[in-house]
């Protein structure tokens, strides 16, 4: 009477297949989820300027005058609330400043700019500069 061996183990070429798959799915998953994190970090910086652009806004109504920097946002307003709704203005998603200019572009008042990724005027893809004035709605991939 022949008794069968159980297989405790992996035989080398299962393993080599299981390998070759996890490394086609890392090469054609990987390059696109990637990608989405630097579109992330331009959507968060472009909603973050319009939350400061917001709080300017805000400024402006209570004291009849734009501020002089995002910092003066920190200050109180006639209800003893900042400004701006955190205790500190926040940097980019790429750990840049915003830049705040007064008076602003073209016939504005005021504008807030991220310069993206390379923290330069200009640019592409995650390197591209985004102003609390811009239409979110027109999306570019």
């Amino acid at each position: 009477m022949k008794r069968k061996m159980k297989r405790k183990s992996f035989t080398l070429m299962e393993l080599l297949v299981v390998i070759l798959i996890i490394g086609l799915l890392g090469g054609l998953v990987g390059p696109r989820v990637f990608s989405q994190i630097g579109k992330s970090k331009w959507n968060v910086a472009a909603q973050q300027t319009r939350l400061l652009r917001d709080s300017v806004n805000n400024y402006y109504m209570d004291k009849s005058k734009y501020p002089d920097s995002l910092e003066d946002l920190l200050g109180k307003d006639s209800f003893g609330e900042t400004y701006f709704s955190e205790e500190y203005i926040p940097k980019d998603p790429w750990g840049n400043e915003y830049i705040y200019q007064k008076p602003g572009t073209g016939d504005r008042k005021f504008d807030i700019i991220c310069y993206g990724e390379d923290g330069t005027s200009g640019g592409e893809g995650a390197n591209k500069d985004v102003s609390c004035f811009d239409d979110l709605s027109k999306k570019e991939d």
